[in-house]
């Protein structure tokens, strides 16, 4: 951006060097994760899971694991600069941007299914996808 900008190319080191002298740090985004209760997720695994376990075995149905999620064309540094005690913001570019989204499954023996979908997640959505799902593991 130096270059784009001034006109000068100066090695990532000496910008790093700068920002530092200037009273900039570099800093990780912000990730925000849901909290996890270590003492529920073992008794899911050493009581819970293994009933289902059992009782798909008994039915003869299959496990599917799933989730959704999406790729989009936004630019994602992972890192800013940015002066102590604030924290770096990232600046959307004019570019025309795009999502597309998934959900997908994964079954106990590997089987894996997906659709994509160009719309936001929506009930519609998910029935469209578990009907199918039904269709390819019966």
């Amino acid at each position: 951006m130096i270059e784009q900008v001034c006109g000068v190319k100066l090695p990532v080191r000496t910008v790093g060097d700068y920002l530092k002298r200037w009273g900039y740090t570099p800093k990780k985004l912000i990730k925000r994760a849901y909290e996890q209760d270590p003492e529920r997720v073992r008794v899911w695994l050493e009581q819970e899971y293994p009933q289902i376990v059992e009782r798909a075995e008994q039915e003869g149905v299959t496990i599917a694991w799933g989730d959704e999620a999406g790729v989009s064309s936004n630019e994602y540094g992972g890192r800013g600069y940015a002066p102590i005690g604030q924290k770096a913001e990232v600046q959307p570019s004019e570019r025309q941007r795009w999502r597309i989204n998934y959900i997908a499954s994964l079954s106990n023996q590997g089987s894996v299914q997906f659709i994509l979908f160009l719309c936001k997640f929506s009930t519609s959505v998910l029935i469209k996808f578990l009907r199918h799902l039904i269709q390819v593991l019966e």
